[in-house]
């Protein structure tokens, strides 16, 4: 009998741990989405615009360089033409190594809200999963508590039995005891 206690005190723990589970991992779920969903996209949308910008910076600084060099190519470049042509390729280059930066700080944060979106969907099978054997769990501590519930109730009918037979033994020593000193004085 105690060990069926034991069984069902075990079991409606493993319930009560499991449940405090689930909560903590549908609270780490909230947190990730609430944490990838509004910043991320927005820096993603801001770094796709810089990116775009940069692009478009870099064809127009592209097109200026073209536009110097036949210049170059028609006039005789003096000192200060080349001065400009070093700036504008110096400044194209800075502008493709800032547009490298964007892009990948762009692919970084991709990856990263793919991971995340990642984690949310395993976290949500870890809840599925947990809540399946909650349900199994509560099915066998409804099991044992009906067992527990039928073997008292066995219990009972025995031990009245067990009384009604001592009774009725009682009944007949009490007669037997009786007649025999009946049977004594006679």
């Amino acid at each position: 009998m105690n060990n069926y206690f034991e069984i069902i005190k075990q079991l409606q723990q493993a319930v009560e741990f499991s449940t405090r589970e689930n909560v903590e991992l549908r609270e780490q779920i909230i947190m990730m989405e609430t944490q990838q969903d509004p910043q991320k996209n927005l820096k993603i949308c801001n770094l796709q615009k810089k990116i775009i910008e940069q692009q478009q910076q870099i064809s127009e600084l592209k097109q200026q360089m073209l536009k110097r060099n036949q210049m170059k190519k028609e006039h005789q470049c003096n000192d200060d033409n080349k001065f400009l042509i070093e700036q504008m390729k110096k400044k194209f280059e800075e502008k493709s190594n800032e547009l490298k930066r964007y892009q990948d700080m762009y692919e970084k944060a991709r990856l990263n809200l793919k991971q995340t979106q990642q984690q949310v969907l395993e976290l949500k099978e870890q809840i599925n999963q947990q809540c399946q054997l909650n349900a199994q769990e509560q099915q066998k501590v409804t099991k044992m508590e009906l067992l527990m519930k039928n073997a008292r109730q066995q219990e009972f009918k025995q031990r009245d039995q067990t009384l009604k037979y001592n009774n009725q033994n009682k009944n007949k020593k009490a007669y037997l005891e009786q007649a025999i000193e009946m049977i004594i004085i006679e």
